[in-house]
């Protein structure tokens, strides 16, 4: 049944009988508190709010108490009763009466498949309930969280996986692998939890006892998709990367460990790819903005050794996050100098094309200088430029310019007479100038291949360094946003310590509040 438009809201200050109001266009079976408003403040203040979701067998009212104590701090606060509790009892009854009627509605749903009862019917008033708040004008749309304690803890990271505009989550006992319950034999504590409809399942089935087939066959007929797709393992992921709490028990049954852990594995290793795409992006803007002022600095035309290395630690740190790329797909083969020379070389023509188009006027003239002097090595060596890789082709990347070979020669060289051999006229021998050349340019060729080398290497640490650095800040920027609590030896329960890591939660996303958590709180949260 979904929500009606009729509705009580009340005010923290005006709790219980004769102060409750009815308001037009506002869901029945749903309650707001509003924080007091004063007298100097400007209305409508906008305001974050903190969703409330009850347990099976629970209902809105009890959450009364905990709505007015963030109402005071400053939120507006919204509780709603599931289908067939609380208010929306068909007949509303308190206590074990109205968890009955829960109990038969999920065994009609189980035989005429007409509803949706368990979990999804509910998300789906939820999700009606959002669009509500979003019409209030005292609502910030982007500052809304929601938290849940067991079916409460479901319904809100289902609701945060269906719905982008849920900005905080914090799942209490909720967060469970319904999929490897089942093929762990794990389900015995959950199918306790609502007996009347697993029994009905194995008397249709004609089982003698309520086995693993008999809780994948209900979940499949009352909740579509939640042994798969809708399972923690797939779902809890889309919440990245908005701040999601799980607090659970050690010893909770219903929500076996080892399954949340995967579901919140899968969750942490989503989280952590959102912060380093985050962490790359911002870096890529400042190698931007950095190769940006080194071009300015570049463009008066002053080209000393000092602002030459600075230019080749910069053109190199532009192009870092290309060669990690290009050599990450070649891993398994170790480090592919010739793939990184190939890739670097590429981007820095590009990088000191555009130099040029900037007005790098002398520094292009010094590039076309070399480029002679290259092709000239090449015509007496037949060694090719382009063998060298980068730093044959842009001289400002070396740390000191390359020597020139000597292309003509006007006569012996005087300083290597000792030991040079003669004709018997007193001339030189012949082809003794080829081999001085050869023997000349073979050095350099090779003085200059070892300088690639060293700057490979350079380059291939700086960029190993480089990924390490991310993948640690994207980690603790993770850490922030997801956040997994384990309360040791405790079972299927919401303590006083889950209660204020959910407060404290809150006010961090929520209010802006930097305090972090308490110690208490600390101490309980795991490492994934």
């Amino acid at each position: 049944m979904p929500l009606r438009i009729l509705y009580k809201q009340t005010a923290s200050g005006g709790a219980g009988p004769g102060h409750d109001d009815e308001v037009a266009a506002s869901p029945s079976g749903c309650a707001v508190v509003s924080p007091p408003q004063s007298s100097s403040e400007p209305w409508p203040r906008r305001r974050p709010v903190v969703i409330f979701l009850h347990p099976t067998g629970g209902h809105m009212n009890e959450l009364r108490s905990r709505q007015e104590d963030y109402a005071r701090a400053g939120y507006l606060t919204a509780a709603v009763d599931s289908r067939y509790h609380g208010e929306r009892a068909h007949p509303a009854l308190p206590g074990p009466a109205a968890r009955a009627v829960y109990e038969e509605a999920l065994v009609k749903a189980w035989r005429d498949g007409v509803e949706r009862p368990f979990l999804l019917d509910n998300v789906w008033d939820q999700l009606l309930l959002v669009d509500y708040l979003l019409t209030r004008p005292d609502v910030d749309a982007a500052r809304i969280g929601v938290a849940g304690f067991s079916l409460g803890g479901m319904h809100a990271w289902l609701l945060g996986a269906a719905d982008t505009r849920i900005a905080a989550v914090a799942a209490v006992s909720g967060v469970q692998g319904f999929g490897w319950a089942v093929r762990n034999n794990s389900f015995h504590d959950r199918v306790a939890s609502i007996p009347k409809v697993f029994a009905a399942a194995c008397a249709d089935m004609q089982r003698c006892a309520v086995d693993a087939g008999v809780v994948h066959a209900v979940w499949c007929r009352i909740a579509p998709g939640l042994v798969d797709l809708f399972d923690g393992s797939a779902s809890l992921p889309l919440l990245a990367p908005r701040p999601l709490l799980v607090a659970s028990g050690e010893k909770d049954g219903r929500c076996p460990l080892p399954g949340m852990l995967e579901a919140c594995a899968r969750a942490r290793a989503a989280y952590v790819q959102h912060a380093a795409e985050r962490i790359a992006c911002e870096r890529a803007r400042a190698r931007t903005e950095a190769a940006r002022q080194l071009l300015l600095e570049l463009s008066d035309g002053v080209v000393d050794a000092a602002l030459a290395a600075k230019a080749r630690r910069q053109l190199f740190a532009d192009c870092a996050e290309l060669v990690w790329e290009a050599v990450d797909t070649a891993a398994d083969q170790g480090w592919d100098a010739m793939r990184v020379q190939r890739e670097c070389g590429e981007l820095l023509d590009e990088v000191v094309a555009a130099a040029v188009e900037k007005g790098r006027a002398p520094l292009a003239e010094r590039l076309a200088a070399r480029e002679t002097e290259l092709q000239a090595c090449e015509e007496t060596s037949g060694w090719k430029a382009e063998d060298g890789g980068m730093a044959a082709r842009h001289p400002c990347i070396q740390p000191q310019d390359r020597p020139v070979p000597d292309v003509e020669t006007n006569g012996p060289d005087v300083s290597s007479t000792q030991g040079q051999a003669v004709g018997g006229n007193g001339e030189e021998a012949p082809g003794q100038n080829e081999l001085q050349r050869d023997a000349k340019v073979a050095a350099e060729a090779a003085a200059n291949e070892a300088a690639v080398q060293c700057a490979l290497d350079e380059l291939e640490a700086a960029v190993r360094k480089d990924v390490r650095q991310q993948r640690d800040e994207a980690e603790a920027a993770a850490s922030e946003r997801m956040v997994v609590m384990i309360e040791a030896g405790v079972g299927h329960t919401e303590t006083p310590r889950m209660q204020r890591a959910v407060r404290e939660f809150m006010d961090m996303h929520l209010l802006g509040y930097k305090h972090g958590f308490s110690e208490a709180v600390r101490n309980a949260i795991m490492t994934l």
